[in-house]
């Protein structure tokens, strides 16, 4: 069992594959969810989210890809993973390209699949981790895939606010897969700045993908705006 605070009740195990590793925290029963955090790690606030799933039904899967598990969501906690975070060589900060982690975190959801069973498995990714879950719908086993607030690659410019982050060999792979049945579901927060309705967004590209895939068969991936306020989660 995990000693960190607020994830006691979590089991803690370390996923390796393709020679990166990272803590993950397991907990619930029923198909799998991979919720993967976002900026500064894995906070109470996605800890509250994974409760949510757990009592809907799923078991997830909390990988912990850098920041300190447990720790409250400050600008403090922001500013020192930012840091840490912009020289990794996982993460894609500018260019429109796959990011090196979205090979382990496919892996890691095979394995989740595989453990839970049912018809597939879910993705979520949230803000600067959104659009590694669209990069991790690749995967087979994935059945659905929510991409929550994208940040990456940084929305620099007209290019840069509806760039997917996925090489164009993924790309192609998802406009194939959503043939197959696989749901996409894109969200943005309401009045940001970044992200405005009246221009090519991410989200809007999310769509896309749908649409140049298959247009016999609407719905199978939507997206969507988020009406919500903004919030850390």
């Amino acid at each position: 069992m995990s000693e960190v605070t607020g994830l006691t009740d979590f089991e803690r195990f370390t996923f390796e594959h393709d020679g990166r590793s990272h803590d993950v925290y397991r907990a619930g029963n029923g198909p799998a969810v991979v919720v993967i955090h976002e900026m500064p790690g894995l906070h109470p606030g996605v800890v509250e989210f994974a409760r949510r799933l757990i009592d809907a039904g799923f078991t997830t899967y909390l990988p912990s890809l850098f920041g300190r598990p447990g720790e409250p969501f400050t600008n403090a906690a922001l500013r020192r993973t930012g840091a840490r975070v912009c020289v990794s060589r996982e993460f894609t900060m500018l260019l429109d390209r796959t990011s090196r982690v979205a090979t382990w975190l496919r892996a890691l959801t095979a394995e989740a699949f595989a453990e839970c069973g049912g018809p597939g498995a879910g993705v979520v990714g949230m803000c600067f981790t959104g659009g590694f879950a669209l990069a991790t719908a690749v995967e087979p086993s994935v059945l659905a895939t929510v991409i929550s607030q994208p940040a990456l690659p940084a929305p620099i410019g007209h290019r840069g606010r509806a760039a997917l982050g996925l090489d164009e060999a993924d790309r192609r792979r998802l406009q194939q897969r959503t043939q197959q049945g696989l749901r996409l579901l894109g969200l943005r927060v309401t009045n940001d700045k970044r992200c405005p309705p009246n221009d090519s967004t991410r989200c809007e590209e999310i769509s896309v993908l749908r649409s140049k895939a298959s247009r016999s068969t609407p719905g199978l991936a939507t997206a969507s705006v988020s009406r919500r306020t903004p919030t850390q989660c």
